[in-house]
């Protein structure tokens, strides 16, 4: 299954909304922004969060096995 997601940047400051298989891992997705510059993560030195449900993400799992779903906002915060 297919799922819209929201994006948020912390470093740069911008969002963008995402259409990702659910089954994707989530670093997969990540990677590709970032190598596309899309995404202001220096050597993939990251952390992930949910504003749903204010948890942080383990960026090894999919999507789903992240309980990620329809409409969720992550944040994704450099660290330094």
């Amino acid at each position: 299954m297919q799922l819209t997601i929201t994006l948020i940047d912390k470093g740069k400051d911008e969002s963008f909304d995402l259409i990702v298989n659910e089954d994707q891992k989530i670093e997969d997705t990540l990677r590709i922004l970032r190598e596309k510059g899309m995404l202001d993560t220096a050597d993939g030195n990251y952390s992930l969060k949910s504003q749903r449900s204010g948890l942080s993400i383990k960026k090894e799992e999919a999507f789903k096995q992240a309980h990620i779903y329809q409409g969720d906002v992550l944040e994704v915060i450099s660290v330094s």
